[in-house]
């Protein structure tokens, strides 16, 4: 088994976030990309993409935008989930060998509302563009 930890900002691409988004989205690339290259040889490829979850991530920010670093800070304390809990669901979702993992409720319905309500869900991302535009 393969096991390459991406995000949720893999599969559901925020504003402000372009470079990490994009390294994101490569990292869930590589993996199906590798699983559809590799299961036929008996090796499964899982892709791990939680959301916000408790862990030393939040003390260690320092981009070049205060405020979102700021507000990131804030959805990685603010959350009921901690790292065990992200590994433990990560890992369930390995044995069962699914390819992309979303360990947390939260990641599983962006990632399904995208997938199956893409004309609303990505409207939505336009108005949270804007409102995040219009404040800075």
């Amino acid at each position: 088994r393969l096991v390459i930890t991406a995000s949720a900002a893999g599969l559901v691409h925020a504003p402000k976030m372009g470079a990490y988004n994009a390294t994101k989205a490569a990292a869930v690339a590589l993996g199906e990309t590798l699983d559809a290259e590799l299961r036929p040889r008996g090796v499964s490829t899982s892709v791990i993409c939680p959301q916000f979850f408790r862990s030393g991530l939040a003390e260690s920010l320092s981009g070049d935008d205060p405020k979102a670093d700021e507000m990131a800070r804030r959805l990685l304390t603010r959350t009921p989930l901690t790292s065990e809990i992200i590994a433990r669901r990560s890992v369930r979702g390995v044995e069962a060998r699914r390819v992309v993992v979303t360990p947390d409720a939260l990641a599983t319905i962006f990632w399904y509302s995208k997938r199956f309500f893409r004309v609303p869900f990505l409207g939505s991302t336009r108005i949270i563009g804007r409102v995040v535009a219009r404040t800075g």
